[in-house]
């Protein structure tokens, strides 16, 4: 797709697509085309916050998702808060990814390891055979008449 100009913005999300070396790499393809990055995250503030880093490591870094719905997982999951001021997403000079986890969030939402994930959508994920619905075959839009 970035070889036929087709996309501007390229959204990987570490989680998802390899890991922080791949989503740099991702963008750093994406610049050789012109296009920029801006990281798809919508499941916790770890994944959130390695994005993040990315972003802000590429010259072509242009924005990463913040899911405000009340998500517990971006939330509270952190010890300290993300902290978004005014429309900037604050990265943290504490080694590594610069997060340390709410132990308390943690035991709250985990599950036993003999505990099977429960049917249901979470985040940007499904479970379930009454959760996966497929999406519609792709259809040819007619060419516009102008």
């Amino acid at each position: 797709m970035l070889r036929a100009g087709a996309i501007n913005v390229v959204q990987p999300d570490v989680c998802r697509a390899g890991g922080i070396t791949e989503v740099r790499r991702i963008g750093e393809m994406a610049a050789q085309y012109g296009a920029s990055e801006g990281t798809h995250t919508w499941s916790n503030a770890v994944a959130l916050i390695a994005n993040a880093h990315v972003v802000a490591s590429l010259s072509n870094g242009l924005s990463v998702e913040v899911d405000r719905t009340g998500n517990p997982f971006i939330d509270k999951l952190t010890v300290e808060p993300l902290l978004i001021r005014d429309g900037l997403l604050h990265l943290s000079d504490a080694p590594g990814l610069g997060v340390e986890l709410d132990e308390t969030t943690i035991e709250r939402y985990r599950l036993p390891a003999e505990h099977p994930i429960p049917d249901g959508a979470y985040s940007d994920m499904s479970f379930g055979k009454d959760f996966d619905v497929p999406s519609p075959p792709y259809e040819e839009m007619p060419a516009p008449t102008s």
